[in-house]
């Protein structure tokens, strides 16, 4: 529910009235416990790089949405930019996660419709794998040395040690660059 559209002060970080400097991002109001008094809920690129050009300002609208329902709405409605795999990744983790007083969070096929996936818990899957890398893979596959297919292998690598040693390993040999990521991978395990 949209419930008013604002101007937010970048300096100040709070909303005030002004101008239109570009597409307005979504913002929410938080608790009265948070440490701030709104919560991005879209277009935090846009607001960073707004910022970092120096603007005063940048166009708001405040929809009213379940804290709950945030992570999913950022993931399903994000507008601009995709999120990297990472950060999707990271998302998906969170999303997974149970809420305060339960014991299980959602099952797979429930997080992959809430973020428009339809009820294909595969994906989902994925991305909490890529979630788990560890910090050799995810640098690698941040800066693009991996591809996902390679970085969804080594992350079946429980031991981070032997999961670093295959990333080096797939990164020293060519044929794991991509387009064909996947096939370097059986090779590079076979030296672990």
């Amino acid at each position: 529910d949209i419930t008013s559209s604002i101007t937010w002060d970048l300096d100040a970080e709070a909303p005030v009235e002004g101008r239109d400097i570009i597409t307005a991002i979504e913002v929410r109001a938080t608790t009265v416990e948070a440490d701030e008094p709104w919560t991005i809920v879209d277009g935090e690129r846009r607001y960073r790089a707004a910022k970092a050009n120096g603007l005063e300002s940048i166009r708001a609208t405040v929809i009213t949405i379940a804290p709950a329902d945030v992570l999913a709405r950022q993931v399903l409605h994000a507008s601009g930019k995709p999120l990297a795999p990472l950060e999707m990744a990271d998302a998906v983790a969170r999303l997974a996660k149970p809420e305060k007083g339960k014991r299980k969070g959602p099952s797979p096929a429930d997080i992959a419709e809430r973020i428009g996936l339809g009820k294909l818990p595969r994906p989902v899957h994925e991305y909490l794998a890529l979630a788990g890398l560890g910090s050799v893979a995810r640098d690698a596959l941040a800066a693009e040395q991996i591809g996902i297919r390679v970085a969804l292998a080594l992350a079946g690598i429980a031991d981070p040690e032997r999961q670093a040693k295959a990333c080096d390993e797939v990164q020293a040999h060519p044929e794991a660059t991509p387009p064909r990521p996947a096939r370097a991978v059986p090779e590079a395990l076979k030296w672990i």
